[in-house]
């Protein structure tokens, strides 16, 4: 049987394994595979934002954890076995950017509280 999640519970969590997304380069992934995911490691609901902040080499995470934002860390060493997957996207191609929309749509974020955004979860 393998190893759960760390802080994981069996069957029967109020709170259901949940894919979360992890992007980082292809040195940090070699560590990831062999030791795991370091405390205050950065994990997103969004696939997008994975390879937006991470890098093209993402890892699908199963974790128990309230999908109440859109990113959050962990507390803990998050062990290999909670990999789901781990794929390389194409090197990433910017072909428009608006900084200013960009920047809009954060600082509106961030106004909205910690209770939006993970604040050292």
């Amino acid at each position: 049987m393998s190893e759960l999640p760390v802080g994981e519970v069996i069957c029967g969590d109020a709170v259901p394994l949940m894919i979360w997304f992890h992007g980082t380069d292809a040195g940090s992934a070699a560590s990831i595979l062999a030791e795991g995911f370091r405390p205050g490691t950065y994990f997103s609901t969004h696939l997008e934002s994975a390879l937006a902040f991470g890098g093209n080499h993402v890892f699908h995470v199963a974790l128990r954890w309230q999908r109440d934002r859109w990113q959050r860390t962990c507390l803990e060493t998050v062990l290999p076995s909670s990999i789901v997957l781990y794929e390389i996207f194409a090197p990433r191609q910017v072909l428009f950017y608006d900084g200013d929309l960009a920047k809009c749509i954060l600082d509106e974020n961030l106004a909205m509280g910690p209770e939006w955004y993970d604040a050292a979860h």
